[in-house]
């Protein structure tokens, strides 16, 4: 659930290593490899969707990288929990 709440807080910049930033400045320490291997795993579930960011302004250390956004179905998640 952080990192769906992290990629929904960062929107057009949530890729991997800003998204492991923001679980890390909230106090979650989490190993890279484990938030990519989440990522992929709620990508898996329709959660996420992610493309390679064609935003030239969007790079690590020059390289493009993968940005996620919320799906429908990881949109209506976010928002049934927050009634919780």
């Amino acid at each position: 659930m952080f990192i769906l709440g992290a990629v929904s807080n960062l929107g057009e910049h949530a890729f991997g290593s800003e998204i492991r930033r923001l679980l890390c400045a909230s106090g979650f320490n989490v190993p890279s490899p484990r938030v990519y291997q989440t990522l992929f795993q709620l990508e898996q579930k329709d959660l996420l969707s992610s493309e390679v960011s064609s935003d030239k302004s969007i790079t690590l250390r020059g390289k493009p990288v993968r940005v996620y956004q919320l799906t429908q179905v990881g949109k209506a998640v976010i928002e049934f929990m927050g009634k919780k």
